[in-house]
């Protein structure tokens, strides 16, 4: 018994929190793993191997991905009300922090992205250590590393590769099987060795990266535990606290709040922090919002004797949370908005010059939806074109290219757009609301709603969207009217004397500026 609890006290203080360094594990699997993106790293290929498992986390492929599967699947469906963009995960090891980590990694099941940029910081070391190596490799496989990523990173100053400060480091380590399992398809990943010399310069760096990671579609985690060591009741006040925090999406009053519950509690309590990630998290906020993330839900707050209740006398807090870009159900995120706007671009540009159609494929659910669109070009403040349908059997952004090329080319009212034209262009997108029938014209509300007027018999129509009648200075009858004759051939009428149905939709507009 006396030997079950000495091996008991030492396993806690290995992995319950930050003051561990652990040495490099053995590697347990005799053959490689496959690759997450589905390659395989070639000879000479700089790998990062493992460092904790077996310590933090299993070491044996089946027995991980079961645990990690497990600790999603308890939390539950999480409903999100937007695009997750960051989340804040604990790295302690996992029969500890697992449950919490298990809540944010729920919100990004079955998702997919680009690059995973992952952020932690315990190794000693000044500025920022970006992984400039091939591969990460974890019992689950190998992640293949955004080297055009690193490549810009290191071009700062504050920012180089120092292999020992990575060799070690735990707190990004611990995240990665948690990807492996829960996002879709393969993504790179670019890890920062972030300590407290970056503090305070979050906003700085934050921006390099969005530089940096323009283009791709993004998801960063910020690695941190919380109250390190106090009684289980003070860790609980402490957490709620720091938690608290993270709210206000404020690196500065994140890492302001930080000092002062370490200063109220620290001598009393033995409270070495309350939040061990400090640049880190701020640094995930302030990226989060470069990539147009507006809210934060928290999801999850616990800690060690939550997990294991032998001791409760020095604990150490975990909380989890989801940074998102808040959108209303079926509207496109700002990231799917500017990845519209360059298929719109390149489609017309590739037509115009070359005569051809591209492709195009999204990896977001988002983009994959069948949705009805329109595509306006303006040039020099007129209108150059506008095309649009009311059914489509292509996917978003298939349908914008196809739409954006009628527009430039099959709109009857204007020659066909030429290529000294191009950088004169604009584009403007709007993505149309399922629409319905009218009970009665009553129901337009100008400036809200688009109107579709068609003739029953024939089915002859045309439509006017939203902004139409605002930018005419229409009222309800006069854009109706106007909608019937200038558009669908009928009589100016035809919407009162019962010959035309009244549809209408709504629109999410957006465009080049």
């Amino acid at each position: 018994m006396k030997f079950m609890a000495i091996l008991f006290i030492l396993l806690l203080f290995a992995a319950t929190g930050c003051e561990s360094q652990p040495q490099q594990a053995q590697e347990p699997d005799k053959k490689p793993a496959p690759a997450t993106d589905d390659g395989k790293p070639k000879p000479g290929d700089k790998i990062r191997p493992m460092a904790v498992a077996g310590k933090f986390y299993p070491a044996g492929a089946a027995e991980l991905r079961k645990a990690v599967e497990g600790y999603i699947a308890k939390a539950g469906e999480i409903k999100m009300q937007g695009r997750p963009v960051a989340l804040i995960s604990p790295h302690a090891g996992y029969i500890y922090s697992g449950p919490v980590a298990g809540h944010v990694y729920a919100t990004v099941k079955g998702k997919s992205y680009d690059t995973v940029v992952v952020i932690g910081g315990h190794t000693p070391g000044e500025g920022i250590s970006v992984l400039d190596v091939d591969y990460y490799k974890t019992p689950l496989g190998y992640v293949k590393v955004d080297r055009e990523v690193v490549k810009k990173l290191l071009e700062a100053s504050y920012c180089d590769y120092q292999p020992a400060r990575h060799a070690r480091e735990w707190a990004m380590e611990t995240q990665v099987p948690f990807l492996q399992v829960a996002l879709k398809g393969g993504f790179k990943i670019v890890s920062l060795a972030a300590t407290d010399s970056a503090a305070g310069f979050e906003h700085k760096i934050a921006h390099d990266l969005a530089h940096a990671l323009e283009g791709r579609n993004v998801l960063v985690v910020g690695s941190t535990d919380l109250s390190h060591y106090p009684p289980y009741k003070v860790s609980k006040e402490i957490d709620a606290k720091m938690v608290e925090s993270w709210k206000t999406l404020d690196a500065k009053k994140i890492l302001e709040r930080e000092q002062q519950l370490v200063l109220k509690y620290g001598d009393s309590f033995g409270v070495e922090c309350a939040m061990c990630g400090r640049a880190p998290v701020a640094i995930a906020v302030e990226l989060a919002k470069q990539l147009d993330a507006d809210s934060i839900d928290i999801l999850n707050v616990a800690n060690s004797a939550d997990a294991v209740p032998e001791d409760k006398n020095r604990v150490v807090g975990y909380g989890s949370a989801v940074i998102y870009e808040k959108s209303a159900p079926g509207e496109v995120s700002k990231a799917g908005q500017r990845f519209l706007l360059k298929v719109a671009r390149e489609a017309i540009t590739v037509f115009v010059t070359k005569r051809q159609k591209p492709e195009f494929k999204a990896d977001s659910e988002e983009l994959k939806t069948k949705r009805c669109v329109f595509v306006t070009l303006m040039k020099n403040g007129d209108l150059r074109g506008c095309v649009g349908c009311f059914s489509t059997e292509e996917e978003l952004a298939q349908t914008v290219a196809t739409y954006a090329i009628m527009a430039a080319a099959r709109d009857n009212r204007f020659n066909p757009v030429e290529a000294e034209e191009l950088p004169e262009i604009k584009i403007k997108i709007s993505i149309l609301s399922p629409a319905w029938k009218a009970k009665s014209a009553e129901e337009v509300e100008v400036g809200k709603h688009g109107i579709w007027v068609k003739d029953p018999k024939t089915g002859r129509g045309g439509t006017y969207l939203p902004e139409v009648a605002t930018e005419q200075g229409w009222d309800r009858d006069k854009f109706l009217s106007h909608c019937c004759s200038e558009k669908a051939g009928l009589p100016e009428d035809a919407w009162k004397t019962g010959k035309a149905d009244i549809y209408l939709y709504t629109t999410q507009v957006f465009g080049e500026k």
